[in-house]
């Protein structure tokens, strides 16, 4: 569990501190009244990330979904299944793996099966 303010974070803290900047867009979001209780997390994997089914797709683009409870003292947050509690451990442990600190930024490959993706930072 990982606290940030008024967040509670059920989540491992080398995904919180790896995209720590999406917690903090999403949670601008409260006061505005944009904020939706479910978010997805695109990983950023670079050139990391597993091929696509189809290779002419390139490489694959994975995320989890994520919830967030709004209560009168905290926003508590986890993964929203356990499928994507699972994306998450394995996201963590492959990152780890291979030496990638939580704030490195891996610049994104190519996904001509995307429209309109190209590179990615």
């Amino acid at each position: 569990m990982v606290r940030l303010g008024r967040w509670k974070i059920d989540l491992p803290d080398y995904f919180v501190a790896r995209y720590f900047d999406e917690f903090v867009k999403w949670a601008k979001q409260i006061p505005t009244g944009e904020f939706k209780p479910t978010r997805l997390f695109v990983f950023n994997e670079g050139e990391l990330a597993d091929w696509s089914p189809d290779r002419e797709q390139g490489k694959a683009m994975l995320g989890a979904w994520l919830l967030a409870k709004v209560g009168k003292r905290f926003i508590e947050c986890e993964a929203y299944s356990e499928l994507d509690r699972d994306k998450i451990r394995n996201h963590c442990r492959k990152l780890q793996s291979f030496g990638v600190r939580s704030r490195d930024r891996l610049l994104e490959p190519e996904r001509p099966g995307i429209p309109g993706i190209g590179r990615m930072q």
